[in-house]
């Protein structure tokens, strides 16, 4: 499944695959200043999600989901220097876009690991 498909099927609103250094590898539904904005977003909750695993000793974190009013912004990790961030509407069930990222996970981990370790999929949401 390319990035595109996951954005159609999920229903997003946009998706990019970043690294860790803020390049951009794609991007669908963005505007331009996304290009940067939305990297340094998702880097600042990933660093808040390493310093909660450490501190707090609860394993290591894949995923990273904040919620607002109007929609979710979900970071979720591709392999150990690749992410992907979403961004979705008020009207997007979030089970169903865990759905949909764990059926994407596996492909976009493939086209844009650059030969890192994958992420195993998100545990599917009780109910």
């Amino acid at each position: 499944m390319s990035l595109a498909d996951f954005v159609q099927e999920s229903g997003t609103l946009k998706a990019v695959v970043a690294r860790t250094d803020g390049e951009v590898l794609d991007a669908v539904g963005i505007r331009p200043g996304d290009r940067e904005v939305l990297p340094k977003a998702a880097s600042i909750a990933l660093r808040l999600g390493k310093v909660l695993e450490q501190y707090e000793g609860v394993g290591s974190f894949s995923t990273v989901w904040i919620q607002f009013e109007e929609g979710s912004f979900l970071i979720q990790w591709l392999t150990d220097r690749v992410f992907l961030i979403a961004l979705a509407g008020p009207k997007v069930s979030v089970g169903m876009l865990r759905h949909h990222m764990n059926r994407a996970l596996p492909d976009l981990a493939r086209e844009y690991g650059e030969g890192q370790d994958e992420v195993a999929p998100l545990e599917e949401a009780p109910g």
